[in-house]
This record gives structure tokens, C-alpha cells and sequence, in this order.
């Protein structure tokens, strides 16, 4: 039985305190458990057993690890963009941060019921990335068929 420490850790993305759950014998560190009433996301972390159904434009909380570069990373939001295989997904990063729409290749995310945001939202289009599914934390809603048009167009316009 692995024995597992609770940290609350601030996020620095401004999403609220995220309490984390991570084994002492794993060398990956998941973030499991719910975040706060400020976070972008308020739902409880599913822990289901095997590979979760995974869509295009649906919205997850993700753990990109940090690789101490400019990229996105932490605990956020992010869109899946294409499942490549069964272990790796494309994603879309999101922020908080509503400054980021300077920058091109940018879409505003409006929260709602429906795709699971609590606050206003960036996706960073610019910062599209695949990773592994372990860090995959949970599914937290989906995009409207415009808004993923819309980020589908943007995401085109990058990679031309």
C-alpha cells in the first residue's frame, strides 16, 4: 500500500490552493483531490481505473511538469486538441492570466457549466503541446462546437 502525503500548494497561476496528493514511492507526481472555491475548476478528482475516454474539445485539469522554460505548466486547464495514441494526448494549455490575450495565436474562454471553468480564461494556443495521459487529472467539462471551431481555426493559422 503506498503511503501518500497531502500537500496545499498555492499555484502561482492564480487558480486558488490546490490540495495534492503524492506518493512517496513514485518518481511522477499526480495531482489528486479538489481544488478550492477560487480555482478554476471546484470538482473532486476521479480516480477510475484504466484509460479515460478521452475527446477533442473536451477541458481537463492538467500537471504539466515544469521544465523551468517560458511553457505553461503546473496545474491548469487545457483543452485536448487529438488523442495520438493511447498514451498521448495534444493539448491546448489554458491561464488565468486575461493579460495573455496580447499575445497572437489567443482565444478567450468565457467560464460556464458547460466547459467546467469557474474564471475567465486564455487558451494559449501558441503553447500546444502533447503529453502523456498520466497527467491527465481530470475531466472537468467541454467546449461549444463554435468556441472549438474557433480554437481549431486559430491552432490552423499556427502550424499553417
Amino acid at each position: 500500500m503506498l503511503r501518500c502525503l497531502v500537500l496545499y500548494l498555492g499555484v502561482l497561476t492564480g487558480y486558488g490552493t490546490i490540495p495534492l496528493t503524492i506518493s512517496e514511492n513514485s518518481s511522477e507526481n499526480f495531482a489528486h483531490g479538489m481544488c478550492s472555491l477560487q480555482s478554476h475548476c471546484g470538482h473532486m478528482a476521479s480516480k477510475g481505473a484504466g484509460t479515460p475516454q478521452i475527446r477533442p474539445g473536451e477541458v481537463w485539469v492538467v500537471n504539466i511538469p515544469h521544465l523551468g522554460t517560458h511553457e505553461q505548466s503546473g496545474i491548469r486547464p487545457a483543452v485536448i486538441v487529438a488523442r495520438v495514441t493511447k498514451t498521448i494526448v495534444t493539448v491546448i494549455p489554458c491561464t488565468g492570466s486575461l493579460a495573455a490575450l496580447r499575445f497572437p495565436f489567443t482565444l478567450a474562454l468565457a467560464p460556464g457549466k458547460r466547459n467546467g471553468l469557474t474564471t475567465p480564461s486564455v487558451a494559449l494556443i501558441f503553447h500546444l503541446r502533447a503529453i502523456d495521459t498520466t497527467y491527465l487529472v481530470r475531466k472537468i467539462g467541454s467546449l461549444d462546437v463554435k468556441t472549438l471551431a474557433a480554437l481549431r481555426a486559430e491552432a490552423r493559422k499556427l502550424i499553417g
